[in-house]
């Protein structure tokens, strides 16, 4: 599963918000909350503290604004059911490059723009 960072402030500030599906995890550094305002799909969204530990898995369906986590360093954003497909629960350190990685290309961090919505 491909691990998209938006780290910059463009990047964050664009987040899931122009595509029609999402392209794999989008981890948003340095947020705390999120909005699906103008998204065309539901997608769940799991807060991170300061040492990438998971504290709440929300699912947002499109038009909705989230509260604020105040002990939310960073969210991810990916479509409803990857996260407990890849184990990814309330508690569970959040790291893109797993040490058990069938392949080091399944979690390759990058800045790079989102994938454009086709």
């Amino acid at each position: 599963m491909p691990v998209f960072v938006a780290g910059s402030r463009r990047t964050r500030n664009q987040g899931l918000l122009k595509a029609w599906s999402t392209p794999g995890i989008v981890w948003i550094t340095k947020w705390n909350s999120i909005h699906t305002v103008a998204m065309h799909f539901t997608i769940d969204v799991a807060y991170l503290d300061r040492d990438q530990r998971v504290l709440e898995i929300v699912r947002y369906r499109p038009g909705r604004v989230g509260r604020p986590r105040f002990r939310a360093r960073s969210v991810l954003e990916a479509e409803p059911g990857i996260f407990e497909e890849f184990g990814i629960i309330p508690g569970t350190v959040f790291s893109p490059h797993p040490a058990t990685a069938a392949s080091p290309t399944e979690s390759v961090p990058t800045d790079a723009p989102l994938p454009a919505a086709s």
